[in-house]
């Protein structure tokens, strides 16, 4: 597949922060200024909230009643992250968020989302311990590492279309804009989300010299964890990468409020 621009016919590609997303958890100050604007912000992570419940009702992880209350259904992790969108024309056409941790986390920290599915299952912790050293192996001694999850691209869009697939990409044009870091994600195994992953420079994680995939009582189905350093990638995506990193740095990073420099 050749990865041509997005620019210059009608895509945008928007970082939106959650309320509650700390900057301080970052090691220095991202390449991208952030620009306050609540209406735009709330709106925003809105829309993605209510097209997660939509795709998780069709696939059977929510019940249909959720139709009619979906902000009971809404995921609280939403306000800590920073939520990439892509639209045209307002029509949403695929998000991913990124929350940020601390490799040495405190009490107050939210806890990671691997370690979250880890408790849910009844995992041992050493699966935990596992993950991180891999994440180590990465980029050794990382003081932050980043989550990515909850991707989502319009069903009426091919799969694996560019515009299909940017959703996914533009994580890594995130990364060329903060300091480098391991990603870790947890993806359903029954779909191609992590052989799609893996394409373009994801790596499978291993506990006990065997893959991390489990069968998980939310997703209802097996998952699986994978791992990407934020910077690198094929070559061959590079340079959709670096075509939606300057839509970022257009947009900004649109906040709930002012944040200072580091």
């Amino acid at each position: 597949m050749k990865f041509g621009s997005l620019s210059g016919r009608g895509y945008s590609l928007m970082a939106v922060c959650g309320s509650k997303f700390d900057p301080s958890l970052l090691p220095s100050s991202p390449d991208i200024p952030f620009r306050p604007d609540p209406e735009l912000a709330r709106a925003a992570i809105n829309a993605v909230r209510r097209a997660r419940v939509i795709s998780y009702i069709e696939r059977g992880i929510l019940p249909k009643k959720a139709f009619r209350s979906p902000d009971d259904y809404f995921d609280d992790r939403d306000e800590h992250c920073i939520h990439l969108i892509l639209h045209r024309s307002n029509c949403l056409l695929g998000t991913i968020r990124c929350q940020f941790h601390r490799r040495v986390s405190s009490q107050t920290d939210p806890l990671p989302l691997y370690r979250e599915t880890i408790i849910r299952n009844g995992l041992p912790s050493e699966i935990g311990d596992s993950i991180r050293n891999q994440l180590d192996g990465i980029l050794p001694g990382y003081p932050v590492h980043a989550e990515i999850s909850a991707w989502l691209a319009n069903p009426d869009l091919r799969q694996r279309s560019v515009v299909g697939l940017s959703s996914l990409l533009c994580v890594w044009s995130l990364g060329n804009l903060f300091p480098a870091m391991p990603n870790v994600s947890v993806l359903r195994a029954s779909n191609a989300a992590a052989t799609t992953l893996e394409q373009f420079g994801g790596i499978r994680l291993m506990h006990e010299n065997k893959e991390l995939i489990i069968e998980d009582c939310f997703y209802k189905g097996p998952i699986q964890w994978m791992a990407t350093h934020s910077r690198q990638y094929q070559e061959r995506i590079t340079p959709i990468v670096q075509d939606m990193a300057g839509l970022l740095q257009q947009g900004g990073l649109i906040t709930f409020r002012n944040h200072k420099s580091r």
